[in-house]
C-alpha cells in the first residue's frame, strides 16, 4: 500500500523539510505525488526553488537578493490526498519543500523536476582547443537560453540581469577569454 513511500510527520512545534538536488540547472517546475496518509486532507507545503542551495533555503526578506521577482520561486500549495501536483515556473537546480500544518503526516510517493526545453539556437559560438574552456562557455551560455522568454526576449529567471552576459570576445587564444556582467 504504502511502501517506499517518504513521510514527514509535523508535530504542533516542529515542521519537517527536504531538500532536492537535481543535479543542473533546469527551467521548468516540479510535479509531486502524494500517498494515502490516514488524513484524506490536504496538506499545506511551502516550496522554495532555488539555482543554489543558499537561494532554495533562504526566506524573501529584502535584504538577501531573494524574490519572487520575474518567476515564483518561494510559494505555498495545499498537496491533495492520493493526487499528482504541478507547480512551479522558474530556473532552479534545488528544490526545498516544508511542511507547514501542524500535527500532520505527508507521504510524498515522487518528486519529479519538469523541465521546459525550448529548440531556441544559441547565438555565438565559442570552441578551442582547451576542453575545460569550452565546457565553461557552454556552462554560461546554457542558462541563457534555458531561461529565455516563449517571446524569445528577457529571461524569467529571478537574477538573470546579473547571469546575461553583455559581452563575449571570441579569443583565437584561451588567455584572451574576457567576459562582462551586466548588473
Amino acid at each position: 500500500m504504502n511502501h517506499n513511500i517518504c513521510k514527514l510527520s509535523s508535530t504542533d512545534r516542529q515542521h519537517p523539510a527536504i531538500l532536492l538536488d537535481f543535479g543542473k540547472e533546469l527551467q521548468g517546475g516540479l510535479q509531486i505525488v502524494t500517498g494515502m496518509p490516514a488524513s484524506h486532507e490536504p496538506v499545506a507545503v511551502r516550496i522554495r526553488l532555488g539555482e543554489s542551495v543558499s537561494e532554495a533555503m533562504c526566506d524573501i526578506d529584502g535584504v538577501n537578493g531573494a524574490s519572487n521577482d520575474h518567476a515564483m520561486r518561494d510559494f505555498t500549495i495545499r498537496l491533495p490526498w492520493l493526487g499528482v501536483m504541478e507547480v512551479g515556473n522558474s530556473g532552479f537546480r534545488f528544490a526545498r519543500i516544508d511542511l507547514l500544518d501542524d500535527s500532520v503526516e505527508l507521504h510524498i510517493k515522487e518528486i519529479r523536476a519538469i523541465s521546459v526545453f525550448r529548440d531556441i539556437p544559441y547565438k555565438g559560438s565559442f570552441r578551442c582547443n582547451d576542453e575545460r574552456l569550452n565546457r565553461i562557455w557552454q556552462t554560461g551560455a546554457y542558462p541563457q537560453v534555458a531561461h529565455r522568454r516563449r517571446d524569445g526576449e528577457g529571461f524569467p529567471s529571478r537574477h538573470a540581469a546579473g547571469n546575461i552576459f553583455s559581452q563575449v570576445s571570441l579569443p583565437t587564444e584561451p588567455s584572451e577569454v574576457r567576459l562582462w556582467r551586466v548588473w
